[in-house]
């Protein structure tokens, strides 16, 4: 019976809860307690009531008996230390978010560190983040999915591919095949990875696929991805693999050398190669840096997959032409169908919810779909239709579906002038895929005009919904189309008015191509994409070897006597042909954060710089280097820098190998060092600081150390160490 009135007493508390009853549900949890006085859920519960009354020194106490009924359990953790935050007793909070990282490492709980003046407790807690355990787990990244959903409602082009990737693994793979596999973030600067829950990433991509995908749920529901997820770190004979934009996440280029260190395997996604092959469509700062990033990438990667044949045979031949090492390069062509299904059932399209939608119910009109921009040549139909009107004919209406994007102030501005081909021209974004798939279903067909493309998503998807397509015959349409679009040249305005005009004209000719596709196509799922992927996964891996733990990485050449200041390596990735044969920032080969012009920071205690030079193993160098320290050091740090590859013990002596001194803050300096050149002519310098660095600021990163400059030359060549001297000294300090 006692027993019994305890439920009651804890179904009244809950009850009272839900109702916002604060004091009712506080009554209720303790007359429960006292029944039940070992119930550690209870005890928060009755914390969180006593503070949503204000009770703060009361609700501390439920929350601190919660943590001792239940101490391998964060949440009551968790919830004391905010509330100790609240009571403005920083060093109380910060102490109980240290233990809870030991119990659940968080993402949520390193900010909180570092919002209270902790930096260096959450650097450390990062570094010693569990390793994997599952054997030979793979980690697909998700750091550009969630940023991407956290801006746009509208899901498009790599974020519709990745969202049908992670679909299937959560959807349709068998439990013991998705056992493997994990989804994971990038946190900070490249400082560590966030693993990623399932149960709520499955919620996520529900919400963006849904015909009325809301921002503001998608916003909440990354947010409680990121609160839950934990720390990780991968381990040798894991795979970390960058399903999407990989260039958003590799502009610290010690990320994947990190990787590649630990004996992980590496691979990409790569959708297309076009800022490199036809840097002319693009914005010059997307072109700098997917230059940059593939450049990098292309050193470390074991394998990658690409969206089509062409842009595997784009792959093969930059590393032809750049001399790089060759990895497997294989095809996993996209889809075909606009929609993958989330719920179990395919999504009716009935009613149009856009009034521009609307308006076309009762007009006749071809469909192109793909974003404004100089590529994908809107222009050439622009061209058509005046054309057609000009001759007479009874044109349909044109509507133009994507976004506008760079270099079409001239298609834009002649399409005012012609009062958009006098109403005869609509152009929409922003639609519902719902809108979207209205109009791919009432078109009288679709276009396609691009120059260039790594696959060609909207051929497919108008063919999935039986109507033609008349394309670009160049790079990756035809894979997509086959047989089923028809083509025309997107450099020969007359290719594409023949094309296009007996398409208008002839409605027997169009009724027996449409015929054939309802015949014979069929269309490419989201769920084959699925399956093939992971497929090509499996096959990857099995044809590359083993990456080696500790094995150094791809060191770039620096020309010997000359001083190489951050400066011309970040300028370096402007020069693009260049870069690509001598990517100058992967000398930072460990423990950096991201290059910058002015200097580049060390991320933690130990990092190193490796270059290659046309000196011979076993030359003996001379180092010159130039570095700074932080505000947060002072004599307590000591710093060591020496010239090799191997460890150095911390009794060292100093001598002309090593250099060993407490540090001073705020101080830039030269250093100059003795090196052997070692094999594979590889010159590495190596920086540790020792001691905790404590950042006053608690916005601050407590960073220790900064490299602005590096040059060498034979020791026993005294004219270039003295033209080496005398740059050190005209450099501007």
């Amino acid at each position: 019976m006692k027993l019994q009135s305890g439920r009651k007493f804890r179904n009244d508390g809950d009850a009272a809860r839900d109702n916002k009853d604060w004091e009712g549900a506080a009554q209720n949890y303790r007359r429960y307690l006292d029944v039940s006085p070992d119930d550690a859920d209870i005890w928060v519960q009755l914390g969180h009531m006593l503070k949503e009354q204000g009770q703060l020194i009361e609700a501390e106490s439920a929350y601190r008996k919660a943590a001792t009924l239940a101490p391998a359990s964060a949440d009551a953790r968790l919830h004391l230390a905010h509330l100790l935050k609240r009571l403005d007793r920083p060093k109380q909070a910060a102490a109980v978010f240290q233990q809870v990282m030991t119990i659940a490492p968080t993402a949520e709980v390193i900010d909180e560190l570092r919002g209270l003046g902790y930096g260096d407790k959450a650097q450390s807690l990062i570094e010693n983040a569990p390793v994997t355990k599952t054997t030979n787990g793979r980690y697909l990244e998700l750091k550009d999915l969630l940023q991407y959903l956290s801006e746009h409602r509208t899901v498009t082009g790599i974020t519709r591919v990745v969202l049908g990737i992670v679909n299937y693994a959560l959807e349709d793979m068998s439990a013991e095949e998705a056992s493997s596999y994990y989804f994971v973030q990038q946190y900070g600067d490249a400082e560590g990875l966030l693993l990623l829950s399932k149960t709520k990433l499955r919620h996520l991509v529900r919400l963006a696929t849904s015909e009325t995908a809301d921002l503001a749920s998608m916003v909440e529901a990354i947010a409680d991805i990121r609160r839950s997820a934990s720390l990780t770190q991968l381990k040798a004979g894991d795979l970390y693999f960058m399903p999407g934009a990989f260039w958003e996440f590799v502009a610290n280029p010690t990320w994947m050398s990190a990787m590649k260190q630990k004996g992980v395997y590496v691979g990409a996604y790569i959708y297309d190669l076009i800022p490199i092959t036809h840097a002319h469509y693009c914005m010059a700062a997307l072109t700098d840096a997917f230059t940059v990033a593939f450049a990098e990438t292309s050193r470390f990667v074991d394998f990658t997959l690409t969206i089509s044949e062409y842009v595997a045979q784009q792959v093969t031949q930059f590393l032809s032409t750049h001399q790089i090492a060759p990895f497997p390069a294989i095809a996993v062509p996209l889809a075909h169908e606009l929609h993958f299904d989330t719920e179990g059932a395919s999504p009716a399209f009935a009613q149009p919810s856009a009034a521009a939608v609307q308006a076309l119910e009762d007009r006749p009109f071809v469909l192109c779909v793909c974003t404004i921009e100089a590529r994908k040549n809107h222009i050439y139909l622009f061209y058509i239709w005046q054309q057609m009107i000009e001759a007479g004919v009874d044109v349909p209406d044109l509507v133009f579906v994507g976004r506008p994007g760079w270099r079409v102030a001239d298609l834009l501005s002649q399409i005012a002038a012609s009062r958009n081909l006098g109403g005869r021209l609509h152009v929409m974004h922003g639609l519902s895929d719902a809108d979207l798939g209205l109009l791919y279903a009432r078109c009288l067909f679709t276009v396609f005009p691009s120059f260039v493309e790594g696959w060609g998503l909207p051929v497919g998807e108008s063919l999935a919904y039986g109507k033609v397509c008349a394309a670009s015959s160049l790079t990756s349409i035809p894979e997509v189309g086959g047989k089923f679009a028809v083509y025309f040249d997107p450099f020969n305005v007359a290719s594409g008015y023949e094309v296009i005009h007996r398409l208008v004209t002839d409605p027997a000719y169009l009724g027996a191509l449409e015929a054939k596709i309802r015949r014979d196509f069929v269309a490419r799922t989201w769920r084959d994409v699925g399956r093939d992927f992971y497929r090509a996964l499996d096959r990857a891996l099995a044809a590359v070897p083993r990456p080696e733990p500790g094995r150094p990485g791809f060191a770039p050449f620096v020309k010997t006597g000359a001083l190489l200041e951050m400066a011309a390596v970040q300028q370096a990735g402007l020069q693009h042909a260049d870069y690509s044969r001598n990517p100058i920032r992967l000398m930072f080969a460990y423990g950096w954060r991201a290059v910058e012009a002015t200097g580049t920071w060390m991320k933690d205690g130990h990092a190193k710089l490796r270059v290659r030079t046309d000196y011979e193993v076993g030359r003996e160098v001379s180092v010159l280097l130039q570095i700074s320290t932080s505000p947060w050091v002072d004599e307590k740090n000591i710093l060591r820098v020496w010239a090799s590859d191997a460890p150095v013990k911390r009794n060292a002596i100093e001598g002309e190998t090593l250099y060993t001194q407490p540090m001073q803050r705020d101080s830039r300096f030269w250093i100059r060092l003795k090196a052997a050149v070692e094999p594979q002519n590889l010159i590495t310098i190596q920086f540790r600081v020792d001691g905790a660095v404590v950042a006053s600021d608690p916005n601050a990163i407590p960073v220790a150390l900064r490299f602005h400059a590096l040059g060498f030359s034979a020791t026993n060549d005294i004219s270039a160490r003295m033209d080496l001297l005398e740059q050190a000294t005209l450099a501007i300090h």
